[in-house]
């Protein structure tokens, strides 16, 4: 699993590549809300 930090740099990438100029959340926030999030 990615950490958190890269895998905001991964999607960033990723919109990059394909021309989307989307903002993604921040690192933090990502933080905060996966410990909301429950994975099987």
């Amino acid at each position: 699993m990615l950490p958190l930090r890269r895998l905001e740099g991964f999607l960033n990438f990723v919109l990059t590549l394909m021309n989307v100029s989307l903002k993604l959340a921040i690192y933090t926030c990502i933080s905060n809300r996966s410990k909301n999030v429950k994975v099987k």
